[in-house]
């Protein structure tokens, strides 16, 4: 039986002022791809896929990959590999412009999943560090996306298992110069949104991307964006 592929990730171009109808990357549309996240120099781009993998990396079904940079286009799938894969399964990556990489580690059994972070050291991702509990305070914390300076960090979390009847949050923590993680605080209300979505962050930390479902409910979810000062932000370097 083939696999069947439940999500791609595509391209769109700002030709103008108008955006090109959406593509399927030439590196997705096989297998099932969700959160691509970019580095914020553009050199490369991460997301978790179902894409088969080395047994001896991971036996899990999803694993974090990445695709190079080259020219206009992107390089074939790779494995970010151990320690980060193989853990268990591993979604949501996003990485500081030093390289850092925060993820999901999930317990697809019991629906709990936790955000870690692994530093890179001369080329090189080191053992993960599991984030405090004032950002793992709930049963799902997923989907985070790091600001490039790695100021704050902004996530879904929710407080059981499954999404029935189970209020998810986009919730926000900041990071102060001693590298503590403030308590997560929902940002719905500041940025007008019911919706506890995954939101993307442009590389220069100055917006905040997110998706907004049609409030009746018949043609799925669109992109929305807002100035990231709604979060009230200061960059780690005037802190």
């Amino acid at each position: 039986m083939g696999n069947l592929v439940t999500s791609s990730i595509r391209v769109t171009r700002l030709v103008g002022c108008s955006w090109t109808s959406p593509e399927v990357a030439p590196f997705s549309g096989t297998y099932t791809d969700m959160y691509p996240a970019m580095h914020p120099d553009g050199s490369r781009m991460y997301f978790q896929s179902d894409r088969p993998i080395d047994r001896s990396e991971s036996i899990y079904r999803y694993n974090i990959w990445y695709v190079e940079r080259e020219g206009d286009g992107w390089s074939e799938p790779r494995s970010i590999g151990r320690p980060i894969n193989g853990r268990n399964d591993t979604s949501g990556p996003s990485v500081t412009l030093d390289g850092t990489m925060y993820f999901t580690i999930m317990e697809m059994a019991t629906g709990h999943s936790e955000i870690f972070r692994s530093r890179l050291l001369n080329g090189v991702y080191q053992e993960p560090d599991r984030l405090p509990d004032e950002v793992n305070s709930r049963l799902q914390n997923s989907d985070s996306y790091v600001a490039p300076d790695e100021a704050y960090l902004l996530f879904v979390a929710f407080p059981r298992s499954g999404h029935t009847n189970n209020p998810g949050g986009l919730y926000v923590s900041f990071r102060d110069h001693d590298g503590r993680w403030s308590e997560a605080r929902d940002v719905r209300p500041t940025i007008g949104s019911e919706e506890g979505s995954n939101v993307t962050i442009s590389p220069d930390g100055g917006f905040l991307f997110l998706p907004r479902r049609d409030p009746a409910g018949t043609t799925g979810s669109d992109v929305y964006w807002v100035d990231a000062d709604v979060l009230n932000v200061v960059p780690a370097s005037a802190r």
